[in-house]
């Protein structure tokens, strides 16, 4: 149940814990599959454009849900103030930086940037939250960052120019979902999860609008396959809009550094899936990158 817009959330008993932690567990089973039907998608499709029909089709989908609750539709002011920077971080600057780098890259290397989110929070934590940053935790960082810059490495010890960019790109994007992630949990108990997602997209959408509507105008969608079309349905309907409601209903429940534990499941789950449907190789050193980026953020999450 929606909360009433600002008011606290509806004191009923909450679901049990293992609700929680089944929807986030399925919402990072769905992105790790994501990153490979986004690849498909911007194979074909510009990824500016791909991100104009995440938000035209997400956020009437949002409003839709929401009015299903009953709760009225028009936000008040100060509720797009606080879901102004929710907007521009998580929905804005995450899917440009996540579409655009993940033309750059392999869905195998997106994924394992993605699980450094874990970290990020943590960080993001004791600069906002005030958490402190022990011995263990900034070893875990240290180590984290060691294995993202292992993956983009190449025959020996040089720099892969054909990933490393997209690499990059998407350590911006999980740099502002880290920011999502934190702030979030400060508005979810305000305004409820289904109506924070909603003015998230509202608000960051219409910010995005204007950089992207020149390539969904230029975009020759009559060109697209068959196979473009069912990876660019996936990526707006599963990886958008039922992704992110699991995602801050996990979190509107359990601690954020437990929901973002579960991204460490993502670089297997992308790696596996790439490797299957995109028959894409898996080199060594991103084997020793995924260990070094998985054992970082447990350290991290163990400080």
């Amino acid at each position: 149940m929606v909360s009433t817009p600002g008011e606290p959330a509806p004191s009923e008993a909450p679901p049990p814990p293992q609700a929680a932690y089944a929807a986030i567990a399925a919402a990072t089973v769905l992105w790790s599959v994501n990153y490979t039907f986004a690849k498909m998608a911007v194979s074909e499709i510009d990824p500016f454009a791909v991100a104009l029909v995440r938000i035209l089709v997400a956020t009437p989908l949002l409003f839709a849900a929401l009015a299903r609750t009953g709760r009225a539709l028009r936000p008040t002011l100060p509720e797009l103030r606080a879901a102004l920077p929710l907007g521009l971080t998580g929905v804005l600057a995450n899917q440009i930086f996540f579409i655009t780098g993940i033309r750059r890259t392999t869905p195998a290397h997106s994924a394992l940037v993605v699980a450094m989110l874990p970290v990020l929070v943590l960080i993001l934590a004791a600069v906002l939250l005030k958490e402190r940053l022990t011995l263990l935790k900034v070893a875990g960082v240290s180590l984290a960052l060691s294995g993202v810059i292992l993956i983009s490495v190449r025959d020996g010890w040089t720099f892969s120019r054909e990933t490393l960019g997209g690499d990059l790109l998407t350590l911006c994007g999980v740099c502002s979902f880290a920011y999502f992630t934190v702030a979030g949990k400060g508005v979810i108990p305000r305004m409820g999860v289904l109506r924070t997602t909603a003015l998230s997209f509202l608000t960051g959408g219409t910010c995005m609008i204007p950089l992207v509507l020149p390539a969904g105008l230029r975009q020759p969608w009559e060109s697209v396959s068959a196979r473009g079309w069912v990876a660019l349905a996936y990526v707006v309907f599963v990886g958008t809009f039922l992704c992110y409601l699991l995602y801050y209903w996990a979190l509107a429940r359990i601690e954020s550094g437990k929901v973002a534990a579960f991204t460490y499941m993502q670089p297997v789950l992308a790696g596996a899936t790439s490797y299957l449907v995109l028959h894409e190789s898996l080199q060594g050193h991103f084997v020793l990158g995924a260990l070094a980026v998985l054992t970082g953020v447990f350290l991290a999450e163990r400080g």
